[in-house]
């Protein structure tokens, strides 16, 4: 189903609001580019900040999902090929002594009640909707990894399956999302399936078979970009934007009666992207209790600030391609229907090793 945030970010050009990465520790923004104190992102000692207590108003309700969406945030490393684990954060509100500090790439999860796709408010999305967060991580745990992606254009027409149109995507990575129990949403815990049974989200989604391509923007947003674009009213910058805003392609498991696997792997382009830059060079020690390195995290995200709030810094995409180095955060566009998923099937193709995973 479409997100309304779409709407929104629509609506806010037009009225001239700043969507392109505000981050204020004093607001509570809708803006999917905003960062606060408050992040939910977890750090790299997997000290995620989950809101459990999200919406604790509707916990008495029964929560039934109908769709699910999925937004990556971490460092690009072309160079490498890579998706970094981890990247380093400035201590913005000064929750560190001053010191910038670690904080690990990862997925947020988003399920989604019917409601909550009509809903027009906050009010209205209050207990529609849980949030889960997890690691993007290969079989052996570690950076998910590289492949060549069947990457096609959604059909947002029929909103299912591929137009036909292929992409040729700038690089592309598969593996499986490892949720950190923290982090879930008190809200997921109330789903309930239709026979009335209990759905535990975790056991559902934990080892979720995924993967993201990214690349130009598709047909779909670009149509969009340029309606912004367009709009006299709207905070569209054509020296900057078009250059930021991209295409974040999300893979997951559909049931396929043509593969022999009995899924398809194929990257939509349900998910935006906001590119923005990151200083390789900029690295910190973590330290493990005993207070001895443990490991080192490269790759500075960057800020700009102006009248107290910050935001981060735009980059372009099209300098330095075969060295791009920035942060990619994804905003979804589409949550998947569940009646166009096997939710029973979701972690097929994500094989991972017996061995336990740091905790």
């Amino acid at each position: 189903m479409r997100n309304l945030t779409l709407s929104f970010v629509l609506a806010s050009f037009a009225a001239g609001c700043v969507v392109d990465a505000g981050i204020d520790s004093g607001s509570d923004d809708d803006d999917w580019t905003n960062v606060s104190d408050s992040d939910a992102d977890a750090d790299s000692d997997a000290d995620a900040d989950g809101d459990a207590d999200a919406d604790s108003d509707a916990d008495d309700d029964v929560f039934v999902p109908v769709a699910i969406g999925l937004e990556y945030v971490g460092l690009w490393d072309e160079a490498n090929n890579a998706l970094l684990d981890s990247y380093v954060q400035a201590d913005l509100f000064n929750e560190n002594d001053g010191q910038p500090y670690s904080l690990s790439a990862g997925v947020t999860i988003t399920l989604a009640t019917g409601a909550y796709f009509s809903a027009t408010t906050d009010a209205e999305k209050e207990g529609e909707y849980c949030e889960m967060w997890g690691w993007f991580v290969s079989e052996t745990y570690g950076e998910p990894t590289p492949i060549d992606m069947n990457v096609q254009e959604f059909d947002w027409e029929s909103g299912v399956g591929g137009s036909g149109v292929l992409v040729d995507e700038w690089a592309a990575w598969e593996g499986g999302i490892i949720i950190y129990p923290d982090s879930v949403d008190a809200r997921c815990y109330d789903w309930e399936d239709s026979t009335g049974a209990s759905v535990d989200p975790v056991a559902m989604f934990n080892g979720m078979h995924y993967g993201i391509a990214l690349g130009d923007a598709s047909t779909y947003m670009d149509a969009a970009f340029t309606e912004w674009a367009d709009d006299p009213d709207g905070t569209w910058d054509p020296d900057v934007d078009p250059y930021s805003y991209h295409t974040m392609y999300t893979a997951m498991n559909h049931p396929s009666d043509e593969s022999a696997l009995g899924y398809n792997f194929v990257g939509y382009d349900f998910t935006m992207s906001y590119y923005v830059d990151a200083d390789p060079t900029s690295c910190i020690e973590n330290l493990d209790e005993e207070g001895e390195v443990e490991s080192t995290t490269c790759g500075e995200v960057l800020f700009t600030e102006e009248d107290g709030s910050f935001f981060y810094q735009q980059g372009n995409f099209n300098t330095d391609v075969g060295s791009r180095f920035a942060m990619v955060r994804g905003n979804a566009w589409w949550y998947e229907d569940f009646p166009n998923l096997d939710l029973g099937m979701m972690s097929e193709g994500f094989n991972p090793s017996s061995d336990d995973t740091e905790e």
